[in-house]
């Protein structure tokens, strides 16, 4: 990880998330969750590859770059 604890990671940083993705459509949940933050200008955790954000989205959760919490 990076020294500075306020950045985010990289693409190849793994990002520690409580609880597992249960089924798909906790899945879709989070990546829906990470669409609006990308479409409100947060910075990818993987290259796009010319992928619109909800694919990029869904690939970012399945690679574990993306935190999320169960309550």
């Amino acid at each position: 990880m990076s020294a500075d604890p306020t950045a985010e990671p990289g693409p190849t940083e793994a990002v520690s998330a409580i609880g597992p993705l249960e089924n798909r459509f906790h899945v879709v949940a989070v990546a829906c969750r990470r669409v609006m933050q990308i479409r409100n200008g947060a910075r990818l955790h993987l290259d796009p590859r010319g992928h619109k954000e909800c694919v990029v989205a869904v690939a970012e959760v399945m690679a574990g770059t993306v935190p999320y919490y169960v309550s």
